[in-house]
């Protein structure tokens, strides 16, 4: 059961942020489009790459078996306020 939701849910990331991508370059640029597609799917597994690091230690905090809900915090926070400025910086058409 775990694996078929890893799966629809890897289904959805894919579909959400491949979709999410092209609208907004689509919005910001006229030219270039594969080329600041890729940069922003590359800051996103840089994204990946460079949280995993700093939200691990929070999870496996020893002593505490609740360190995950801290982890579940900071990574909301930041998706908030990346959120925010997203909205301030996305044009309409």
């Amino acid at each position: 059961m775990l694996c078929v939701a890893g799966c629809l849910l890897g289904c959805g990331f894919v579909f959400t942020s491949a979709t999410m991508v092209s609208v907004v370059i689509r919005r910001w640029c006229s030219t270039n489009l594969g080329k600041y597609t890729s940069i922003i799917l590359a800051a996103n597994g840089l994204g990946a790459a460079v949280g995993s690091p700093i939200v691990n230690p929070i999870i496996n905090r020893p002593g505490d078996p609740y360190a995950y809900r801290q982890a579940y915090l900071l990574t909301a926070g930041i998706m908030a306020v990346t959120g925010v400025i997203v909205l301030l910086l996305m044009r309409e058409k």
